[in-house]
This record gives structure tokens, C-alpha cells and sequence, in this order.
């Protein structure tokens, strides 16, 4: 007790205030840290409520990783450019959004119509209905009491979102938007179904009009999230895997092999990922202690491709940009088939075991 009061006694000395913050002696109310950090906030950049048509959103550095609340809207196309901590999307109808990188995760609820483009750390659904979803997320996406739902992979692009997914602490090549969980499924069918490669993003969601928003120019053709087909089926069994072991030219290199592998167009990008093998991990998957001085060097990204003569088309490609950058022991892909089919699945079932699938 003495130590409480001696405490509260040194404040009111100081002129700090009483215990229920009223002035002290010289007039000054005693502020926290907490007060003024809210003060220095306006709550309304950070809501976005009851818009009926028209446009709405936010710009680059506008946002700055806060908390995003969406809630009461019908017939509006709202923009998020910027990266946000969390969001929230309740009661809204027949509305375009597109949200930002998310650190966290997006909610969407009692919603029914809407097209939403979104990167997020997570991504939940309850009680939506008619929701079409472009996702880039690196956990399963889950929906709730949701029925005819449709998901395609994420594919926009502009000039400051490459640094916001790095703002987020997102990775470009994290991403399972094919891969949905229902938690209220229904017998004998399906309340969601995976959008084929002829729907494009840009057919769901337009380009912004009204200043600022249109000062932010959505390209389509250049996502920096690669285009995956995840688990829609495909025409032809034979798959490769590709591995980019860490170095300052990993990003350099995985771009390269993309961009020569996506000439191929018989050829399609099944899955990426970007994770951190452990030397027992690396061991276990590849047969091999070969990897184990490059798996500690960082994180690898792994890209599946799967198409008729890929194990030799990646082959091609991946000893071109070998040569191109001084990349001596820093990829490793599949010679055959049944090393191929081997690593592909002692790495996704790996990948599925940290995530508790």
C-alpha cells in the first residue's frame, strides 16, 4: 500500500493529475500514451459504411496496416490499395471490392452478390451467398452456412503492391485459394466450385473512375501472385518440380523460370510455395544430404508443372537461367517421372502436415 500511494502522491506533486485524471495543482490533465495515439487517428478512414452506388476506397499509404471495416453496401465498387492488418465485410450486396494485402484475416459475412479480389493471411466466410472470390491466401480458405460460392486465384497487379505484400509479410507464391473448406457441407453436392482458366479477373472487377481512386491503374496481365490451377483437373498426368534454393537472386530466378516455362502453353503452374526446410526435412523428401548446406541458407520456393514433356521442359529451362545467373547448385528440379511424382509428394504432404490438413 505504501509503495501505491507513495506512486500516486509523487503524480500529484508533479502536478500530473489525480487518480481519476482531473487536474493537479497546475491545471494539467494526465494523458497516456494510448489517448494520444488516438487522437492522432481518425476512426472514418478506417470505415467504410452505407454506400449505395458509386465508388468508395482507399489509397496507397492511406491505410498503413489498420484494421479496414466494410459494412452496409449495395451496388458499389469500393478499393482498398493498401495493406491492412484485418478486414471485415458484413451486410453488403451486389458490390465490387478488392482489398489489399491483409496480414491477418478477412471476413466476410451476410453478404450475397459481391465480387471480391483479396490477398489475406486468412479468409473466412458465414452466411454468404452468390460470392465470387480471387484469392491469394496461404492457409485454406474457409466458408460457413455459404452457398454458391466461386473461387479463381488472384491476378492483379499495380505499382505498389509488390512492396505491400512485403508490408503484410505475405509471400507471392503462398497461395491456396483452390483449396476450400466447408465447414457446412451439403450431401450429394457442393455449395462452391473452382472457376475454370477462361474466367478472367478482369471481367468481375473495373477499373476505377473517380479521383483519387483512378489515379491507381489495375494491371491484369502482370500479377505478381503466379497463376495456379491448384487441384482443378487437368489434361495430362506428368509432373515436375522446380526448387530455388535462398540467395540474393532467388526472386531473379524464380521470375525467369516462370516467365520461360509460361511460353510452354501447354504446360500449367499446379502450385508454388514458399517455406523453410529444415536438413531433416530436405533429407527425407529429396533421399538425399545433398540440399542440406543450401536449405540452410533460408526459405526455397518450390513451382509444380504439370503438361506433356515437362520434366523436359523444365530441364531446358531451368539449365538456361542456371547459365543466365551464375546459379550453379541453386535450383534443382525432377529428372524423371518417378522422382518427380516422389519429391512433388514428399514436399505438398509435408506442407499439409504443418498446416494440420
Amino acid at each position: 500500500m505504501g509503495l501505491v500511494n507513495s506512486c500516486f502522491k509523487g503524480d500529484d506533486q508533479a502536478g500530473l493529475g489525480d487518480k481519476d485524471g482531473s487536474p493537479g495543482e497546475t491545471g494539467a490533465v494526465k494523458q497516456y500514451s494510448w489517448d494520444q495515439t488516438r487522437a492522432q487517428k481518425d476512426i472514418s478512414k478506417y470505415i467504410i459504411e452505407n454506400i449505395h452506388q458509386g465508388e468508395v476506397g482507399r489509397m496507397p499509404g492511406d491505410v498503413n496496416g489498420e484494421q479496414i471495416v466494410i459494412r452496409n453496401c449495395e451496388n458499389a465498387n469500393i478499393y482498398i490499395f493498401d495493406h491492412t492488418n484485418t478486414v471485415s465485410i458484413d451486410d453488403c450486396r451486389k458490390c465490387e471490392i478488392f482489398i489489399g494485402p491483409t496480414k491477418s484475416s478477412l471476413f466476410i459475412r451476410d453478404c450475397s452478390d459481391c465480387t471480391l479480389v483479396a490477398s489475406c493471411g486468412q479468409f473466412r466466410t458465414r452466411d454468404c451467398h452468390g460470392l465470387t472470390a480471387f484469392l491469394c491466401c496461404p492457409t485454406q480458405p474457409i466458408i460457413e452456412a455459404t452457398t454458391k460460392a466461386k473461387f479463381g486465384c488472384f491476378q492483379v497487379n499495380y505499382p505498389e503492391l509488390a512492396d505491400q505484400f512485403q508490408q503484410a509479410g505475405l509471400s507471392r507464391f503462398n497461395n491456396m485459394w483452390w483449396n476450400i473448406h466447408d465447414f457446412t457441407p451439403i450431401h450429394e453436392s457442393k455449395n462452391w466450385k473452382l472457376l475454370g482458366e477462361c474466367y478472367k479477373v478482369k471481367e468481375f472487377l473495373t477499373q476505377p473512375a473517380s479521383k483519387p481512386l483512378n489515379g491507381v491503374t489495375l494491371d491484369f496481365e502482370s500479377s505478381p501472385v503466379p497463376y495456379t490451377i491448384g487441384s482443378r483437373s487437368r489434361d495430362h498426368d506428368e509432373t515436375s518440380l522446380v526448387l530455388i534454393f535462398a540467395d540474393n537472386l532467388q526472386d531473379q530466378r524464380a521470375a525467369k523460370v516462370l516467365a520461360e516455362m509460361d511460353r510452354h502453353t501447354e504446360i500449367e503452374l499446379v502450385k508454388t510455395r514458399f517455406l523453410q526446410l529444415q536438413d531433416t526435412d530436405a533429407e527425407r523428401i529429396f533421399s538425399s544430404k545433398n540440399y542440406k548446406i543450401s536449405c540452410q541458407l533460408g526459405p526455397v520456393i518450390a513451382l509444380q508443372f504439370a503438361g506433356p514433356d515437362c520434366i523436359r521442359f523444365c530441364g531446358k529451362v531451368v539449365d538456361s537461367v542456371t547459365i543466365s545467373t551464375l546459379g550453379q547448385g541453386k535450383i534443382l528440379t525432377s529428372t524423371d517421372s518417378s522422382t518427380a511424382s516422389s519429391q512433388i509428394n514428399g514436399l505438398f504432404n509435408f506442407i499439409d502436415m504443418q498446416m494440420g490438413l
